[in-house]
Parts: structure tokens; C-alpha cells; sequence
């Protein structure tokens, strides 16, 4: 009697498309993912882990730091400003971790109440807003913090008595500021080069109720020469407003039913501009073949998903950056720890970015992003300080950590704490090319570049249980070099000053009993080490039809 030969299952692309939990996994391609946290796709579309989460600032206390500003300086450094316990902070880099210090305004200053500050730049200049406050100003020539209030600002719109905008833009040489408490449908623009003056030739207002209705302007950005004004409910473009009073500036176009969840998603990028709308993350492109701006729907595949946070998320709590170095657009729900990473790298078949999720204990869960043209992604943690009993247990450190190396880290005073993440996927289910035959399974191969040290586990499924079975092995790839992150302490370099050159590694478990289809699941601690998975193989022998 013949010996059946082992099929081979080939998964040289598992995952590249990302993250789909809108279709049935039992559906999809094996190039989709069921669940995908913690896993980004490298540059040469190998699935691999997110970087660590690395404390940069000391505490300001449990407090969330809630909004983080790059103020570029007028010698090309720049200045790290953040927010949290109703203060600004300045960054002071000449001590490990950086040192923050809370900065004080002139004058009788108002009183803060919340952090959720929109920052912009203007020559050395720059501006907070946020709603229910005054604009805050900086000017780096004195130095001075002051509230931003030209006892003139409110005579070119009657009954406006405190001038408090919850958006701002610094674009086309001058601000742009709308939200105010008592006109939430007013899009006001400063004087040319005098962004303090809203009042007077050269400033003025765009009453948006003649256009598109009732309702109320939450962001604001400039796009391919264009002003883009984002309502709740709708988005209006207008065109050349380089000179609001020339002729040429006009209505452009109207897009209706379609707005802004949130502010502090909105974001520019090359020919395209990004933002939430109430059912997902949209694109605003304009080509060169169309006159008008398409939308995209980008998070399709995971759309009862996005809604489900957004439900669940006040507005202000929604964050998000495009990382230019990185081309991804990180969006977190902060209140509630959900983040998701769109890839733009390369798009999929049906035009969508590749989605991944960030998974964060409570203690680095980010509360805001800050992404820098350099490629640095920052992020901003902590909790609100609890009372009582539960003050252990609720609240954590406000602090600024950097998106970078492979440990998540902390301080204890001036002693780096370095903590172990996890990367965990799980693919569709698989059938071999034959859903009605059983399959005998024998062994599962990996080949992995790199990743020295880490733990990985596989769990196999069969016949859509959720119960599994499943086996683990370490990473030991073959290196070059010494294992010293930052040298070695025999030699007056070190042998390995940034870190080991690892080589693929081939890594084999057997699998055990009968299947149909099969799911596949791999988890990763991370221990230092970035690993990518290079391809996966299944073999089975071929059973009886079932």
C-alpha cells in the first residue's frame, strides 16, 4: 500500500495584508490576519514587531500628558513642550531622563482646566487652543508665556465676548482659528504676519452657516493649496485663500454627510489628507484626472471595530500622527487603550493600508503622539491622579517616552527599568486547498531573521475550536558580533557599539492530530531584539474525506 506523501501548506506571506475582523475568517486569504498586536510590516514586507516604548522626560506626577508640541528654535534646535495636570512643561535635556519644568505666564493669566491643547508655529512663535480657554502664547525671543487676547478681537462678529477657538491652523501667513464657545460655525483668520490680530484690514470671518447649515467646525487644515474646513457633519474646501478678500478666493466645494470625529485626527500628508470620520478613518486625495476630492474609507476591513471605539470615546480622547520616516498614521482611542496602525508603505489589493493594532499595559498606555519630520514618534502617558485606595492601583506617571529600541522602559529614579512586550497574530483558517479532506498534521517550520532571545509560542486550532494545542521554542540565531547593546566593557569601544548582526534561522515543532482547516497563532516576547518572520510552512499527510 502506497505511502501518502506530506502536503505542504506555504505561508510566504502570511499577514502582509494586515488586520480584517470585518470578514469571515474562514474566508479570507491566508495573506490576512484575524488578529494582529503588537506586529507591523517591516520594508520589505516581512512581518515583524513594533518598537519599544522608552521613557525620555521624568514625572509631572499621575497626571495624563495629553498634548506634545516640537517648538523649533531660531538656531535649529528645538524645544519640547507638553501638558498634563492643567500646566505646560518644558523639556530640560541636560539631565537622564530630562527634566520638566512647568512654565509660568505673565500678566493675570486664566485658569486652566484640562489639557487637550492643538498647538501651532509661527516665525518663533507659538499657540495653544483648546475649548473653553483662551489661545496661550510662546515667543521664544522673551521667552514669556501669556494668554493670547486682543481686547479687539471680538468687534468683526457681534456677540462674541471671550475669544476661546478649540482649532487653530498657522498656514497661508496667518492663523485660522474656529470653535468658539459662543459661535461654533464662525471660521475666524488673523491679520498677514500679525497672528494676534484678529480685527482690522487684512483679518475677517467665514460664516459656514450660509454653507453648509447648522453645524460646528472641529478641525481645520490646509491641503494642496486649498483650506480645508472640517464640520461635524460635512467638509467644506475653499480655494486660493492666500488673500481671503481677493475674488479669487471662493467656495470651492462642499462634501455633504460625510465630517470630523475628532480634531486631533486630522492630518496632512504628501497629496493626501487624513482624518476620522464617525465610521472610520478617511482619506481626502485629489488627482490629477478628477476635479473634485474622492473619499476613501481606509478602515474597512475593521470598520464595526472603529465605530465600537469611537461610540466609546469622548473626542478628545481620539489621537493620532502620520509618521513620515515610518509611513504609517498611528490613531489610538486613549481612553479607552485601543491603537491602530495604518501602514502606508504599500496599499492592498482593495486600495486599503495594512492595519495593525499597538497592545499597551495600563502603565504605557499613550495618551497623546507628537511625530517629527526627523522620524521620532513621541508619546505621551499617564493617568489621572485617583484618590483614596484606588491610588495604587489607578494611577501612573505622567511621562514623555520615545518610540524607539526593543524594551519597553522606564525609570526608577535615574536607573532604567526594562520591560519584556509581546507580539501576538493569528491567521485565518487554512485548508490546504481542500475543505472536505482531513489532514494528518505532522510539522509546522518558521524561518525567522534575528530576534535573539525571545520566547515564541505556536498554537494550532483545528475545525474552528478555541481550544488549541501548543509548543514553544527561543530564538538563537546565528550572529556575528557581540551581544552588548552598547559595547563591551573589555575593550575601549566595544566590540558591538549599536548591536549584533543576526542571520535567518530555520526554527521546526511537530504538530499533532487531524484537521480540515487549520488556524495558526505565534507569540513573541520581545526581549531586546527586533526578529522578522521571513515564512511559514504547515505539513500535513492526506486523510480521509470528513
Amino acid at each position: 500500500m502506497s505511502v501518502k506523501p506530506l502536503s505542504p501548506l506555504v505561508l510566504d506571506s502570511v499577514g502582509v495584508f494586515g488586520l480584517n475582523t470585518q470578514a469571515n475568517a474562514s474566508s479570507l486569504d491566508h495573506r490576512w490576519l484575524v488578529k494582529a498586536d503588537n506586529v507591523m510590516i517591516d520594508a520589505e514586507g516581512r512581518m515583524t514587531s513594533r518598537k519599544g516604548i522608552r521613557q525620555v522626560t521624568d514625572s509631572i506626577g499621575s497626571f495624563p500628558v495629553k498634548s506634545i508640541h516640537n517648538h523649533k528654535k531660531t538656531d535649529g534646535s528645538s524645544l519640547l513642550l507638553y501638558t498634563g495636570d492643567n500646566k505646560v512643561w518644558k523639556q530640560d535635556t541636560s539631565t537622564i531622563p530630562s527634566t520638566s519644568t512647568v512654565q509660568t505666564f505673565a500678566g493675570t493669566p486664566q485658569t486652566i482646566t484640562n489639557d487637550n491643547w492643538q498647538w501651532v508655529q509661527y516665525d518663533d512663535e507659538s499657540v495653544g487652543v483648546q475649548a473653553g480657554h483662551k489661545p496661550i502664547h510662546y515667543k521664544e525671543s522673551t521667552g514669556v508665556w501669556t494668554d493670547l487676547e486682543d481686547t479687539t478681537n471680538y468687534t468683526a462678529n457681534t456677540g462674541i465676548t471671550t475669544f476661546d477657538p478649540s482649532c487653530v491652523l498657522s498656514s497661508f501667513g496667518r492663523l485660522w482659528a474656529a470653535g468658539i464657545s459662543e459661535d461654533k460655525e464662525t471660521v475666524f483668520y488673523s491679520k498677514t504676519l500679525e497672528n494676534e490680530k484678529w480685527t482690522g484690514t487684512g483679518s475677517g470671518i467665514i460664516n459656514m452657516r450660509s454653507v453648509w447649515g447648522f453645524d460646528e467646525v472641529v478641525a481645520l487644515e490646509s491641503f494642496n493649496g486649498k483650506l480645508i474646513i472640517f464640520g461635524k457633519n460635512n467638509i467644506a474646501i475653499y480655494n486660493d485663500p492666500f488673500d481671503p478678500s481677493a475674488t479669487t478666493f471662493g467656495l470651492d466645494e462642499v462634501i455633504r454627510g460625510i465630517g470630523c470625529a475628532s480634531r486631533d485626527s486630522v492630518h496632512a500628508f504628501g497629496d493626501d489628507v487624513l482624518f476620522l470620520s464617525h465610521d472610520g478613518v478617511r482619506s481626502l486625495n485629489r488627482t490629477k484626472i478628477q476635479d473634485k476630492m474622492p473619499l476613501t474609507d481606509l478602515t474597512k476591513n475593521v470598520k464595526n471595530d472603529i465605530i465600537k471605539n469611537i461610540l466609546s470615546s469622548s473626542a478628545e480622547d481620539i489621537k493620532a500622527q502620520y509618521n513620515t520616516s515610518g509611513g504609517y498614521y498611528v490613531i489610538s482611542f486613549t481612553g479607552i487603550n485601543e491603537t491602530y496602525i495604518l501602514d502606508f508603505k504599500s496599499y492592498n489589493e482593495d486600495g486599503t493600508p495594512r492595519i495593525s493594532k499597538w497592545s499597551f499595559s495600563n502603565l504605557r498606555a499613550p495618551k497623546s503622539f507628537l511625530a517629527l519630520s526627523s522620524g521620532e514618534l513621541y508619546i505621551g502617558r499617564g493617568t489621572k491622579q485617583a484618590t483614596g485606595a484606588a491610588t495604587a492601583l489607578n494611577s501612573f506617571n505622567g511621562v514623555v517616552s520615545k518610540y524607539d529600541d526593543y524594551h519597553d522602559m522606564d525609570y526608577s529614579g535615574s536607573t532604567p527599568v526594562y520591560s519584556n512586550y509581546q507580539t501576538e497574530f493569528k491567521t485565518v483558517w487554512m485548508d490546504f486547498g481542500n475543505p472536505y479532506t482531513a489532514k494528518l498534521l505532522k510539522k509546522f517550520s518558521c524561518v525567522i531573521d534575528g530576534g535573539r532571545e525571545q520566547d515564541v509560542t505556536i498554537n494550532w486550532y483545528r475545525d474552528y475550536s478555541t481550544q488549541g494545542d501548543s509548543s514553544t521554542f527561543s530564538l538563537t540565531p546565528v550572529s556575528t558580533g557581540s551581544i552588548a547593546l552598547f559595547g563591551s566593557s573589555s575593550s575601549l569601544y566595544g566590540t558591538a557599539k549599536y548591536s549584533p548582526l543576526f542571520f535567518p534561522k530555520e526554527y521546526r515543532i511537530n504538530l499533532s492530530k487531524a484537521a480540515k482547516v487549520v488556524q495558526i497563532e505565534m507569540i513573541n516576547l520581545i526581549k531586546g531584539f527586533k526578529g522578522s518572520l521571513q515564512g511559514m510552512t504547515v505539513l500535513a499527510k492526506e486523510g480521509k474525506i470528513r
